[in-house]
């Protein structure tokens, strides 16, 4: 829906990769946690049953990736209520603070 947070989670991405900040390693630390949710057979199952996510989350893990930053920023209540540890790694991942 938000084709600007999409894209620019995949510029995120490839700073965190590439970057020697501590920023970045957080990113990319908590990226390959979050990736587990796309990897992992059973949790990549539970998450496209319940629907929550579009379907192109589900084409590779940064594709995932981009479509949560969507949901976290798009739809933040229905996400931390229906994903909540995912909720609190994307939120750790870019550092945000809801204050």
């Amino acid at each position: 829906m938000n084709l600007g947070l999409h894209e620019f989670t995949h510029v995120l991405h490839f700073h965190a990769i590439k970057g020697k900040d501590p920023s970045a390693s957080i990113f990319y630390d908590e990226f390959n946690e979050i990736a587990k949710y796309y990897n992992d057979a059973r949790l990549s199952a539970e998450l496209t049953e319940r629907g929550y996510f579009r379907d192109y989350a589900y084409e590779n893990q940064f594709e995932f990736l981009s479509v949560l930053l969507e949901h976290f920023f798009e739809s933040p209540e229905t996400f931390k209520k229906e994903f909540p540890e995912l909720y609190e790694r994307v939120k750790a991942m870019i550092n945000f603070n809801e204050e």
